[in-house]
């Protein structure tokens, strides 16, 4: 779903476009259910959680290792919650920005720069993608 949102496309990106009906069908249904701004959206509310919860990890680490008092614990606490926004807003940023169109350019320059092989069939070299990437 990222590399349709991100304009390359699934073919470009070396991946069959014949569904195998058996076993792709089933899953792709379920898949394409919660993808999107849905999707978008249980996925943040899980990582917040999650960080949420790496949050009072951290403060504990520091609470097992006896550093729990009312000099230091405001401080740890604190870091703790710190540290775990910041590492949200990293993992957030990711879906937030290729749902929002970040990079839209980028992905053009790189589907342009895929070389027709086989056949006529569009497969996407990795070396000309990572070159592309460096530029």
């Amino acid at each position: 779903y990222l590399l349709w949102r991100s304009g390359i496309g699934p073919r470009a990106a070396g991946l069959t476009p014949k569904p195998r009906f058996g076993r792709d069908i089933a899953p792709g249904f379920g898949l394409a259910a919660v993808i999107g701004l849905p999707g978008l959206l249980f996925y943040l509310v899980a990582q917040g959680l999650l960080f949420i919860h790496l949050g009072h990890g951290l403060a504990s680490l520091f609470q097992s290792l006896g550093l729990r008092n009312h000099v230091w614990w405001p401080r740890i606490s604190m870091l703790a919650r710190v540290a775990s926004v910041l590492i949200f807003l990293g993992y957030a940023s990711i879906p937030v920005g290729v749902m929002a169109g970040v990079g839209r350019a980028h992905a053009e320059r790189a589907k342009a720069s895929l070389v027709v092989q086989d056949g006529g069939k569009q497969s996407a070299p990795l070396a000309s993608v990572a070159k592309e990437a460096l530029k």
